[in-house]
């Protein structure tokens, strides 16, 4: 399934909170695959 990936020249805001209680706050342009990492750790517990 594709991930929706914003335009790089856009420059909102989100929050994401996880399950675990964890937040993530982006805001600006960033690259596709380090987000996806990164939400990827988090979901799965490997960051704090």
């Amino acid at each position: 399934m594709p991930c929706p990936v914003a335009p790089a020249s856009s420059g909102g805001s989100i929050e994401i909170v996880f399950a675990t209680g964890a937040r993530m706050r982006i805001t600006g342009a960033v690259d596709a695959a380090t987000l996806k990492a990164a939400v990827a750790a988090l979901a799965d517990g490997c960051l704090r």
